[in-house]
């Protein structure tokens, strides 16, 4: 049949291209060969042959034009509307016109204010230990600890990931998991070149842990460079963990040697590491590139684990399967299969012969590498590299049948048991601090079989938090982030303090205060009944009737400041009361308290030790109803910014000498430390507060205490230290003193410089001669850590939610939302009328317009061409076909078609009983007849049998 030229062909695929480029579909395969990725960009080649019929370059046209056919990728858009409709108005009207909306609904991005929502948030208590169960001061229970025996069953728990380790903590470990993170969502992954039965789901997770001592743990720390709350985490894990079975991984996936034994493939394309197993690990996806399991024989169950072995995980840049010739571009170097070499070694390997060639195409060096290894070469030139890998290789007798699959590697990285991170140096402090744990089962484990045979988890701790986090000290305050790992940081653990903001605080004082008081008649808190002068103690908080409300001194009144006469000793004559230096000197001390109620003009008056004054109106005497944290007893005034529970009420207590003539120093119990305090210690104020948790008790109640002086001077009596230039202390009992027992026996309170942190979270900011001042939480505080992806973008993308009217959303921090209006659609247009008038009321679309954006919502679906200008030529002749890598079809047969000629050279085709033949070598697809017919005919064939995705 007669000729036509490279050109001509080349013209009439042109053609057909054109005449395709309104198809509507996406993505080509024939058989397990891609020929349009989902980009929309076409991966193959056709050749025909230089001297090939018309018929040939029809038929290579054919196939391009259905290729190109699908040389787009789909699109999906969303109009929104800018601007308002209105309503236009004529007549005599009143008011402007109004529209009814309709058909409500919105694609919505939600972002919280210091709310990362690519991030996990987790809280505890203060002198909590980070473990399994956080925020109840336990650390002796089940439910606080990760069970860590290697040889208990992982299929229906999850066991600590360092059961298998030398961590010095493998239990007291809190997981941050696929129900946590959205980064750790359970994984599918399966095995390319095994049968069903090898898929498996693959399970993330991130572990922080602390010393069982919650002293140690999350705490206040009174060091001069701290005096804050800290975390103290002693140890960090990552781990992947293969489920959905009960094993893990094989080594081999088939055509095993010995029965039971998945070790012992009888071929190394039987074994895992050479089928390009995908998984992901540290946020990325990487291949198995090599697995050696434990080397002794003594796992003889399918129950429990053993610790040992190694793997490699590698990153692919490029990956083909390529014949004798075929190239891979892998950025600075090209690779080219030279040959396959004759068999080798003990196991007959087939070493793949591969050329390196620069940018200019010349050859720069020659490898050869085995099955299932990688080869680093390294031009010494310029120092740079390229990691060459071989899965398979076919020997075969001829260049056609000679092929090998082969990938170039970015990274491949050797995690070993009990090593460091691929090895590394003792020197590298990015990664010597980080090592590695492999935990391998046994399928078929029995008395006579006792190989680990399956890769179970993979895990990457640091236990020595120390040195990682600072080189001296593991301590974290507000702010302060561990990256995992250290270089290339992945991950991020943030410390973020207490979860108290400002208004979470009750700024509350005591100061001593000299005044006169009016004090109110008991049957009328209106009517003048005496005033009352001396120097008080005032307690204030800036929170509205913060004090009072039942089975306190105050009765059923609220109020947000009251005073406090620590002696009180008078006689109540009906008129102006004044004590005086003699009186607070003198014996028989009884303490008064005084406050002003909303609607009372005077004050209320309530003599809180000795017999009741009825004239005064006592309300009550000693409180018994609070619970008493004292051998003796003591007032107290419920304060409910301190806790509202009735099993640890928020109270300011009191307690002053009775006789101060025999008692200068208050020798009763609380104690102040190991001795009394010196100086004329009289009595002191109580911040009683609710700690939350500690173990059973669910409200656990902490003193701060507050010694009172008295000052021998005639003007002033009340002080809050000794001297001026005395430190400021404040004195703690709380939930990590050695000496509480329970709470009713509390003898010991522990001495503190400012500023003072309470178990609440409470601060004392301020002890000076004349005064207290503290922040007391409104709530129990709670430390708060963020867990998150190291890259800003990742980790502040908002979350994506699509909703109609009424839909509800709980989001971070249980903040439920709920739709309720958005996009409007225009309806019927009215408004009001003046008497007498006919309105005339339309939509105004003017301010209105449509836009189209790409916001990935179900709206408009478009198609968006590849510009195949951009690409080189699809239809090339076989005497431009050279040495070209990838997919190729080539079309006419071995007679014009020299490409066809290479690929069948082996294959024995008998185009007379054949004559019409499509098949696939490898990625190289042939598709030929016997005259010019049949290859129009086999063209045909091959179109009919693509595959869209």
């Amino acid at each position: 049949m007669k000729g036509v030229n490279a050109s001509r062909i080349a013209a009439l695929a042109a053609g057909a291209i054109l005449l395709g480029s309104s198809a509507i579909a996406a993505g080509v395969m024939y058989e397990n060969v891609e020929l349009v990725n989902p980009n929309g960009q076409p991966t193959a080649k056709i050749v025909v042959g230089s001297n090939a019929a018309v018929s040939d370059g029809i038929a290579a046209a054919n196939i391009a034009s259905v290729l190109a056919n699908y040389a787009y990728k789909s699109s999906t858009l969303s109009a929104e509307l800018s601007g308002d409709a209105t309503c236009s108005t004529t007549g005599e009207v009143s008011g402007a016109g109004t529209c009814a909306v309709s058909d409500k609904k919105a694609t919505i991005e939600i972002t919280l204010p210091g709310v990362l929502a690519n991030a996990y948030q987790f809280k505890t208590l203060i002198h909590d230990a980070i473990d399994k169960t956080l925020g109840n001061r336990i650390t002796s229970l089940s439910e606080d600890k990760y069970d860590n025996t290697i040889t208990l069953s992982d299929t229906s728990q999850i066991l600590s990931p360092l059961r298998g380790s030398t961590a010095s903590n493998t239990q007291y470990l809190y997981r941050i998991g696929e129900t946590q993170y959205q980064g750790f969502a359970l994984k599918s992954i399966s095995d390319p070149q095994a049968s069903s039965e090898f898929a498996y789901t693959e399970e993330q997770g991130f572990w922080v842990g602390s010393s069982s001592d919650p002293g140690s743990a999350v705490y206040y720390d009174s060091g001069t460079s701290y005096r804050n709350i800290v975390a103290k985490p002693n140890i960090i894990a990552y781990n992947v963990r293969f489920i959905g079975n009960d094993y893990g991984v094989p080594v081999c996936t088939g055509n095993i040697a010995t029965s039971g034994n998945w070790t012992s493939c009888t071929a190394t394309s039987d074994r895992t590491d050479n089928h390009r197993m995908h998984i992901w690990f540290l946020g990325e996806e990487w291949v198995i590139s090599s697995m050696t399991e434990p080397s002794t024989e003594d796992l003889n169950n399918t129950v429990g684990a053993k610790a040992g072995g190694k793997i490699k995980l590698a990153k692919e840049a490029k990956y083909d399967i390529i014949n004798v010739g075929g190239v891979i571009d892998g950025g600075d170097f090209k690779i080219r299969l030279a040959d396959i070499s004759v068999a080798t070694g003990a196991s007959n390997e087939h070493p793949a012969i591969i050329d390196v060639l620069d940018a200019n195409d010349a050859v720069i060096g020659q490898i050869q590498v085995s099955p299932a290894t990688t080869y680093t070469f390294t031009q010494s030139s310029t120092g740079k590299s390229i990691k060459v890998h071989v899965y398979r290789t076919a020997p075969g007798f001829t260049l056609s049948a000679k092929w090998a699959e082969i990938a170039v590697y970015t990274d491949e990285i050797t995690l070993e048991d009990g090593k460091r991170y691929n090895n590394a140096a003792s020197d590298d402090t990015n990664w010597k601090y980080i090592k590695t744990s492999l935990l391998w089962k046994n399928r078929d484990g029995s008395s006579t079989d006792g190989r680990a045979d399956s890769l179970r988890e993979i895990v990457l701790y640091v236990d020595d938090m120390s040195s990682y986090m600072s080189g001296s000290d593991n301590r974290m305050v507000s702010g302060d982030s561990i990256p995992f790992p250290k270089a290339n940081t992945i991950y991020t653990l943030t410390y973020n303090g207490l979860d108290l903001e400002s208004a979470d605080y009750a700024t509350t004082s005591l100061s001593v205060d000299s005044r006169s008081l009016n004090i109110g008649n008991v049957l009328n808190c209106n009517t003048k009944n005496a005033s009352y002068e001396t120097n008080f103690i005032k307690v204030r908080s800036d929170t509205s009737n913060a004090f009072g409300g039942t089975t306190d001194v105050l009765g059923n009144d609220r109020v947000e400041e009251f005073f406090i006469d620590p002696a009180g000793n008078f006689t109540m004559n009906g008129t102006d009361q004044s004590p005086s230096v003699a009186t607070i000197n003198a014996a028989n001390w009884s303490s008064q308290v005084f406050w002003m109620p909303s609607g009372c003009d005077y004050y209320k008056m309530n003599k809180v030790f000795g017999p009741a004054e009825a004239e005064l109106g006592n309300l009550s005497n000693i409180n018994t109803t609070i619970l008493t944290t004292f051998a003796n007893t003591t007032a107290a005034v419920k304060f409910d910014s301190a806790g509202a529970d009735s099993g640890a009420y928020g109270a300011i207590r009191w307690y002053f000498v009775s006789n101060n003539v025999s008692n200068t120093t208050m020798t009763t119990t609380p104690t102040y430390g190991s001795t009394q305090l010196s100086g004329s210690v009289v009595g002191e104020i109580v911040l009683q507060e609710d700690a939350g948790k500690r173990n059973a008790t669910s409200h656990y109640p902490v003193l701060t205490r507050f010694p009172v002086y008295k000052d021998a001077s005639s003007t002033s009596f009340w002080r809050f230290k000794t001297q001026d230039s005395t430190t400021a202390v404040a004195y703690y009992s709380g939930i990590n003193d050695s000496d509480i027992v329970t709470p009713t026996a509390v003898k010991f309170a522990s001495s503190y410089e400012l500023p003072l942190y309470t178990d609440r979270g409470t601060k004392v900011t301020g002890v000076s001669l004349s005064g207290v001042d503290l922040q007391v939480a409104k709530k129990v505080g709670q430390p708060t850590f963020t867990f998150t992806f190291a890259d800003e973008e990742l980790a502040s993308s908002g979350q994506i939610w699509e909703a109609e009217e009424g839909d509800e959303k709980t989001i971070s921090g249980g903040i439920k939302l709920k739709l309720k209006s958005i996009t409007e659609t225009v309806g019927s247009c009215v408004a009001s009328t003046a008497s007498g008038a006919m309105p005339a009321c339309t939509v105004n679309l003017d301010g209105v317009s449509a836009r189209v954006m790409p916001n990935n919502v179900a709206s408009v679906e478009v198609v968006e061409p590849y510009d195949i200008r951009q690409a080189s030529s699809m239809v090339i002749t076989d005497s431009e076909a050279g040495s070209a890598g990838g997919v190729v079809i080539t079309v006419g047969g071995p007679v014009v078609n020299s490409v066809t000629a290479s690929v069948l050279q082996d294959a024995a085709v008998d185009f007379d009983t054949n004559s019409v033949y499509v098949k696939a070598f490898g990625s190289k697809i042939v598709v030929a007849g016997r005259d010019a017919s049949d290859t129009m005919v086999a063209a045909q064939q091959f179109i009919d049998a693509l595959q869209k995705n």
